[in-house]
């Protein structure tokens, strides 16, 4: 089988006798054929119509790195054409982990999720953001009574925020002293984040769940509104209970309603 080149090409236009190739400032005239093969991107058709030059297929990269769920950047001033994945992580950010740490989500430009394991303490959570273009960690254990279980971010009038669950520890502690939540409830806190800094904003405990053995919860990002659910382990059930509300307008957590219990199959 004949090997291919194939390169990726930022911006182009040809024809069957010839065009130019440019790039901020730069243009080379070529003669390049324009090619009938199709190209596929994890088996999907891309219906894009690459060229040939010298031998070598060109395909135009942004709609290649869009479909493999990567992102692309034009520095200008260099004129560097930056093509990151979706699990890219600056190298400023990755030398700020140390032994028995791990990035484990990308949260926003410039904001991660670090956890921490090991030496005879629990799992711990941090937040890498910047501050005056320095990468910072922040504690977010200080804010929450254990490891954090969900997080969320968003952006409201140009400030970013952070809606962050936390289980609740049990009054008396387990064997040995070991952390023992209380899955009946859950502490819910929104911070707002702004130069390597996180501010609690509000946070609240929600309430007691009546005869069941675990609670859940699920955010809906376009309304602003967080369902609590009852969940029946061995009956494999859930019941809708409560609804919050994240108040944009004041920065505030508060209890919407309570709905009618809904049983669903899990």
């Amino acid at each position: 089988m004949k090997k291919i080149k194939v390169f990726l090409i930022s911006v182009v236009a040809c024809t069957t006798f010839g065009g130019s190739v440019y790039g901020e400032g730069i243009a080379k005239k070529i003669y390049a054929q324009l090619s009938n093969l199709i190209v596929l991107v994890n088996n999907e058709d891309t219906k894009m119509k690459p060229i040939i030059y010298n031998g070598s297929v060109y395909v135009p990269a942004d709609p290649i790195a869009h479909a493999l769920g990567a992102s692309l950047e034009w520095e200008g001033n260099h004129k560097i054409l930056h093509i990151k994945d979706k699990n890219y992580i600056p190298r400023e950010f990755e030398q700020m982990v140390g032994e028995h740490e791990s990035i484990t989500k990308k949260l926003d430009d410039d904001l991660y999720l670090m956890n921490a394991w090991g030496q005879g303490l629990p799992e711990r959570y941090y937040l890498l953001g910047k501050k005056n273009n320095t990468v910072v960690k922040m504690n977010l254990q200080e804010s929450g009574p254990g490891h954090v279980t969900d997080y969320w971010v968003n952006s409201i009038n140009g400030k970013r925020y952070l809606l962050v669950v936390y289980p609740v520890l049990k009054e008396n502690h387990g064997p040995d002293d070991l952390h023992v939540y209380d899955t009946d409830y859950m502490q819910i806190s929104l911070f707002m984040y702004d130069q390597g800094q996180i501010h609690k904003v509000d946070q609240f405990v929600t309430k007691e769940l009546p005869n069941m053995q675990a609670c859940r919860l699920y955010y809906d990002a376009s309304s602003k509104d967080i369902f609590l659910y009852e969940v029946d382990i061995p009956g494999g059930t859930i019941r809708r209970t409560d609804v919050y509300t994240w108040d944009t307008w004041e920065s505030k957590l508060r209890k919407k309603t309570t709905l009618m219990p809904v049983t669903e199959s899990q």
